[in-house]
């Protein structure tokens, strides 16, 4: 509800929640059956993520509406306004999981999830700068889902681009804005799921 709420006030109408939850559900399940991460993602971190990732711009319902809503670039002074909603969603989960002491595991995930899915794999993120494996594993994960679902849908100030083009993006930011195990597990289940549809 809070995803699909997000999504209502910037007027997008582009299902990307429930495109967020496929793709990370997606690319953890691939990726637990990879050395790399089989003692880090089990099915509760699954589950959890799923959950968690229509929350991961949660923070955005905090921004001003008229940068919110900009249709064109934004100033430098404006990108700084943005970059606030990684820290008020992850505040938010923080107040609720005071509040209510229910749901630990999940809001923990969660506010991880809205802090840090800006930060980059070369510690240039925001807000907190974190590099590599500081970043927390569902970040990682939604970080470049969320690039993916980005680049492959339509925008009010461009197409979408196609699925190899975005992987090929996804291909050049590796090892700077993106943990490169992890585009390595979305690339090769994408490029294996466009196989079988061919064959």
């Amino acid at each position: 509800a809070m995803g699909r709420l997000i999504e209502q006030r910037e007027g997008r109408g582009t299902g990307h929640p429930a495109r967020m939850q496929r793709y990370c559900r997606t690319l953890a399940e691939a990726g637990a059956a990879l050395p790399a991460f089989a003692d880090q993602i089990d099915c509760a971190f699954v589950d959890l993520l799923e959950c968690c990732a229509p929350l991961h711009d949660i923070g955005r319902v905090g921004l001003p509406g008229h940068v919110l809503l900009k249709g064109g670039p934004l100033t430098s002074e404006e990108r700084l306004v943005v970059e606030t909603h990684t820290t008020t969603g992850a505040d938010i989960l923080r107040d609720v999981t005071h509040a209510t002491g229910a749901g630990q595991a999940f809001l923990r995930m969660a506010g991880d999830v809205a802090r840090h899915h800006h930060e980059r794999h070369d510690g240039t993120g925001y807000p907190d700068g974190l590099a590599g494996e500081e970043i927390p594993l569902a970040a990682r994960i939604v970080c470049a889902c969320d690039a993916f679902a980005a680049m492959t849908a339509d925008r009010p100030y461009r197409s979408a681009l196609s699925v190899e083009a975005a992987l090929a993006e996804l291909e050049r930011g590796s090892a700077t804005q993106f943990d490169p195990a992890v585009v390595r597990v979305l690339v090769a289940h994408v490029r294996d799921r466009q196989a079988e549809h061919v064959g």
